[in-house]
């Protein structure tokens, strides 16, 4: 190799490295995200909102895990709240998730009866 392509080379091996990176970290928050999903989905948010989901289809705990997966993953509104919390908002479906690290059942999922406006005025 001479001297004028080791820069190139270099700079290459940087960016397979930076890319490498983003890839693992964007996996490892899959992976959280669905263990918040598979406790929330198993836990209070099952027993206590389950039947706010008929109308969606949703009735079983498993069918309620995928159903927070697939608002984590294509949320309309995300952010953080106070107690290091984080939520997931979906308008189509009017499902919030809510994860909750510090929580027995990693947090709760629900359809809020005055929908965005809940998320945008009342969530904390």
């Amino acid at each position: 190799m001479d001297k004028l392509s080791l820069p190139k080379f270099l700079e290459e091996v940087k960016v397979v490295a930076r890319e490498s990176k983003l890839k693992r970290e964007a996996l490892e928050r899959t992976a959280l995200l669905a263990s918040a999903a598979a406790k929330i989905g198993s836990g209070h948010a099952y027993d206590k909102h389950i039947s706010e989901f008929a109308d969606l289809g949703i009735f079983t705990k498993s069918e309620l895990v995928d159903h927070i997966i697939m608002v984590m993953n294509n949320s309309t509104h995300t952010g953080k709240l106070e107690r290091d919390r984080e939520f997931f908002y979906i308008s189509d479906s009017n499902t919030l998730v809510i994860v909750d690290k510090n929580s027995i059942d990693g947090g709760s999922t629900f359809r809020p009866y005055n929908k965005l406006n809940y998320v945008l005025n009342e969530l904390k």
